[in-house]
């Protein structure tokens, strides 16, 4: 094999003049990465960041129709790459459009945590006004099989019309371009990891449905309503600890696993166990030191169900 040269390829969508209407709903569409705003790169199979948020908006041209939509470009990373200090940020900055007049939020965000981002936004962000809806992409965007298209505009809609001010994600419901459910963002998971609807509600339903631009909501009560707190209120109670960690079982486990965590002083393991939340019981004088030396030590189930 000779090589004979390289080329850097090119690839962006124009730009054009955002037209603001007064009697459409503000929504901010903040970009924080992944693949809906990446394409594919045919030499490798692999997909490479390569839009950015105004550029993704302008690929969709049907939210405009939906509302006047303020693109944000926050970060253009991985999803696999976010960590605490970007959560901080995001929470941060949500809540400085809120407080702005912002009438809901879309959050394109990387498939594979989205999951945590939505749960950890849920918590930082105090006295929710508005929707916060987080939404992906299984395929690229610039695939013809793609799913962000569809995705981005049913968020859209539920950021400018519905009412249930919550972080939650607006992912596909089936395989088919109909519809997608709106997950509560602390009860939703990806269980799949490449069809188009791969996130389901766990041990619960999810709150609507968005299919042909209208929402049929599932659930009646026992969500926080759009308007029940003023735009002013809302706030970013932004602080995590990262000495924290997320520990599987599994048979036989050794020991020093936890013990390096009690060593290097973490504030809290969380220890997802088997059945109803078991460990073996070689394990159980290192829980038992940890305890002692003042660990948050919390005990769940690694069972999906």
């Amino acid at each position: 094999v000779e090589k004979i040269g390289r080329r850097e390829i090119r690839y962006k969508i124009p730009e054009k003049e955002l037209k603001t209407l007064s009697e459409k709903p503000h929504i901010a569409l903040i970009g924080a990465g992944g693949t809906i705003a990446s394409r594919i790169e045919y030499g490798t199979g692999a997909v490479k960041p390569a839009f950015s948020i105004h550029e993704l908006s302008q690929a969709i041209p049907e939210i405009f129709s939906i509302a006047n939509i303020i693109p944000i470009e926050l970060f253009n990373i991985f999803s696999e790459d976010m960590r605490p200090d970007y959560w901080i940020e995001m929470a941060i900055k949500v809540a400085s459009e809120i407080n702005s007049g912002a009438d809901g939020i879309v959050i394109t965000h990387g498939t594979d945590t989205m999951q945590y981002s939505a749960s950890a936004l849920a918590f930082m962000l105090q006295n929710l006004a508005v929707p916060i809806v987080f939404t992906g992409a299984q395929r690229s965007s610039d695939r013809p099989a793609s799913d962000a298209a569809m995705n981005v505009i049913h968020s859209t809609v539920f950021a400018a019309k519905g009412k249930i001010a919550e972080s939650v994600v607006c992912m596909h419901a089936s395989l088919d371009d109909t519809r997608s459910f709106i997950h509560r963002g602390v009860r939703v998971r990806k269980m799949h990891s490449s069809r188009r609807d791969a996130f389901r509600t766990i041990g619960d339903t999810p709150l609507a449905q968005v299919q042909n631009m209208e929402i049929k909501y599932i659930k009646r009560n026992g969500f926080i309503a759009r308007g029940s707190y003023d735009k002013s209120e809302t706030y970013a109670d932004a602080k995590f600890c990262k000495k924290t960690a997320l520990i599987y079982v599994y048979p036989y486990m050794d020991p020093e696993i936890l013990e390096t965590l009690i060593d290097k002083k973490y504030r809290g393991i969380i220890i997802a166990g088997t059945g109803l939340g078991h460990v073996p019981e070689n394990l159980l004088n290192t829980i038992r030191r940890g305890v002692h030396e003042n660990v948050i030590i919390a005990m769940t189930t690694q069972c999906i169900w």
